[in-house]
């Protein structure tokens, strides 16, 4: 598939994940035009990464480490 085609196919990007390398893919994704997505745990409600991201899912969890573990829910939701 070449790159044209693969930017065209993706409409949209899951990142869980936080801090720096969240930024850094959420300006990467901005560049592309493509929105992202930003899961985050309430302890994590002020980071920079979701001031950046197209769209925001606050997710639960006893900690902040448990909760950006893979979760079947994510992927579901629209």
């Amino acid at each position: 598939m070449d790159k044209e085609t693969l930017m065209t196919t993706i409409t949209k990007v899951l990142v869980a994940n936080r801090g720096e390398i969240a930024c850094r893919i959420f300006r990467s994704l901005e560049q592309m035009g493509i929105p992202g997505v930003a899961v985050y745990h309430p302890a994590d409600a002020r980071s920079p990464a979701l001031a950046m991201a197209s769209e925001t899912v606050e997710i639960d969890g006893p900690t902040p480490v448990a909760s950006y573990r893979w979760r079947p829910i994510l992927m579901c939701r629209e």
